[in-house]
């Protein structure tokens, strides 16, 4: 029985109270550049249209703890900006100055290739160990 099972996820409150609470770690997000602000920026989307009130949730990553590196990679995954090790190395130094517990690496179209973002990843492991750092090709492998 147990070897036709696939994939087990278990969840729990933790999560949940830990995001409605804002208790997490601090976080720090390094992503394409030209992208920083997609965060608060969002889809767009209104639960209610009217609403000249409605006020959008504060991001959980503020933005001086959102940082760009001048990589980038087309909609097919082709490389046409390499990444750059010198920037990866300045925001390590941002975030250890800041007291980052956590980085979160978004690249655009790494769904796609997520050579930038294992590269990066790499980088980070090496030169700060004790970070957590986890990149949005782990997650999932759809756009958007």
């Amino acid at each position: 029985m147990f070897a036709e099972v696939e994939v087990f996820i278990h969840g729990t409150m933790v999560i949940i109270n830990t995001l409605t609470e804002r208790k997490g770690v601090k976080m720090g997000l390094i992503t394409t550049k030209g992208f920083r602000d997609v965060l608060e920026i969002g889809r767009g989307n209104r639960p209610d249209l009217f609403n000249v009130k409605y006020k959008k949730p504060t991001p959980f990553i503020p933005r001086y703890l959102r940082l760009e590196v001048d990589e980038w990679l087309n909609y097919k995954g082709d490389m046409l900006n390499p990444l750059s090790e010198a920037e990866i190395e300045q925001a390590i130094k941002h975030f250890k100055k800041e007291g980052v517990e956590a980085i979160a690496v978004s690249y655009l179209h790494s769904y796609i290739n997520p050579t930038h973002e294992q590269q990066t990843v790499e980088w980070i492991k090496v030169k700060w160990s004790e970070v957590s750092v986890t990149a949005s090709h782990e997650i999932t492998h759809e756009w958007r």
